[in-house]
């Protein structure tokens, strides 16, 4: 097992890719290091697979075009998987490669100082309010860098967890890997040789559902509790919005129970297709009279609780409200142990399997 794999991405043209691999050749080369190099690419042009089929005399070199790559972690994860070094080492198209930066990449890694290593550079944080969003995942502020490096054993690990869909792999692998000690090797500007790309709306959308499934993964029930009451508390803007509209054409009582229902079943949709997302391929149906069956459920302890501690309690008996609000609470509770283990819970047959399945390994020839 060679101690080195470093994953090329390219997308777009590879016009310039020839002339990258001769860098990163006189980077190993005056690094004494032993490294494969793999490449992934849509489009392998004749002048890459010509430059590859020359430097395979000295370093092995293998060119890899996934037929439908999801995004830049499902390249990623096909490079991974056709590699076989102790470490891996991610290096960006958009920086000229070095044997300095591959060192310090490399180096904390080979020496186990550490569980992952990202690149940073002035200028590739996040925003201010994406850093906020990020923070409770990791402390570590650079994650749009496209350059890190994890162990082989550690990525083995947390490969069938990984979601290739995913539009950041650096906060993809870093939480997925449950890395403890990251280091941070800062790189000067100057080792950038083509700007960074503007982020699309589309891509913004990718990143927002990438950490909602991280903030599952990491806090588990926690995350799907806060999930689950935010749409609880839409269903009552729902709920009065409806009401006020149907009052002009119904009488009270049956407006009153209309606008409940509409509530209800809006709630039942954004818990089936956002909170608890990976069941929203059940019987809909099914799921959606369980579903009425919980939130049943859940009111009667409403109920329950609000009467009990205003009969037992003089101190809720003068103040109702707070009972009240006391019995919103555990009824909400209730309902949502109900919606989570049975209305929507996993099966048994599911739960080895991943919501997303990995990409697979893609043939790959040697240049």
């Amino acid at each position: 097992m060679l101690p080195l794999s470093i994953i090329l991405p390219i997308s777009g043209e590879t016009d310039n890719s020839a002339s990258l691999l001769s860098q990163l050749e006189q980077a190993l080369i005056d690094d004494g290091l032993s490294a494969e190099i793999i490449l992934v690419t849509e489009h392998a042009s004749a002048e890459l697979s010509q430059a590859c089929q020359q430097l395979t005399q000295t370093i092995p070199v293998q060119l890899i075009s996934p037929p439908q790559p999801e995004s830049p972690t499902a390249v990623l994860m096909e490079g991974m998987q056709a590699g076989s070094g102790k470490i891996i080492l991610v290096l960006d198209t958009a920086y000229c490669p070095s044997s300095e930066i591959i060192k310090s990449l490399y180096s904390p890694l080979q020496d186990q100082q550490t569980d992952f290593v990202l690149a940073t550079f002035p200028g590739n944080t996040h925003s201010m309010f994406a850093g906020w969003l990020t923070r409770p995942l990791t402390k570590t502020k650079a994650l749009q860098t496209g350059c890190f490096a994890i162990s082989r054993n550690r990525f083995e690990q947390c490969r069938e967890i990984l979601n290739p869909a995913s539009p950041q792999p650096a906060l993809e692998f870093l939480v997925k890997s449950r890395s403890q000690s990251v280091v941070e090797v800062s790189l000067p500007p100057g080792d950038l040789q083509s700007p960074q790309k503007g982020v699309s709306f589309s891509e913004r959308v990718r990143w927002g559902v990438q950490l909602k499934e991280l903030y599952e993964f990491k806090f588990k029930n926690y995350a799907y509790f806060l999930q689950f009451a935010i749409v609880g508390s839409s269903g009552v803007i729902v709920n009065l919005l409806a009401l006020s509209l149907l009052l002009s054409w119904m009488i009270r009582p049956v407006a009153v129970a209309v606008a409940i229902w509409i509530a209800m079943t809006s709630n039942f949709l954004l818990n089936r297709h956002v909170t608890f997302s990976y069941a929203r391929h059940a019987p809909i149906l099914k799921q959606y009279l369980a579903y009425c069956g919980s939130c049943l459920t859940g009111n009667c302890f409403n109920w329950l609780t609000t009467l009990v501690l205003c009969g037992s309690i003089s101190y809720f008996a003068e103040r109702t409200l707070i009972a009240a609000l006391i019995g919103i609470l555990v009824g909400m509770g209730f309902n949502f142990l109900l919606c989570r283990l049975l209305v929507f819970g996993k099966h048994k047959a599911d739960s080895t399997v991943p919501e997303t399945e990995p990409a697979g390994k893609s043939q790959s020839s040697p240049g």
